[in-house]
């Protein structure tokens, strides 16, 4: 199973939505270009296998990436070790831990 996080930007704001497989399985689109119409720039989808694959569009095309375009400072491997991370409130804390103590060293 894989999941897919949508980001798109609305006033300056990015909006993010998680959604896997089983939500909305009747819609004869695909989940991307149902993203696509949305004006969503961004998708996120992490593979059962434990990949996360980054996808922008780009001339109304879904581009594979190494790295995020809305988020290009951020380490994405940084970010995926929190996924291994459970229960998942252990894994916000030990997240909010981090992040407060790269605000520190900066």
């Amino acid at each position: 199973m894989s999941a897919i996080l949508a980001l798109r930007l609305a006033a300056g704001d990015a909006d993010a939505t998680m959604l896997t497989p089983r939500q909305d399985t009747r819609c004869a689109l695909s989940k991307p270009e149902i993203y696509r119409r949305l004006g969503v720039r961004e998708l996120w989808t992490l593979k059962s296998d434990g990949r996360l694959i980054v996808r922008t569009l780009e001339k109304g095309e879904w581009v594979e990436r190494t790295k995020s375009k809305l988020f290009p400072r951020l380490d994405l491997a940084w970010l995926m070790r929190f996924l291994e991370i459970t229960p998942q409130s252990k894994a916000v804390r030990a997240l909010r831990d981090e992040l407060r103590t790269k605000k520190r060293r900066s």
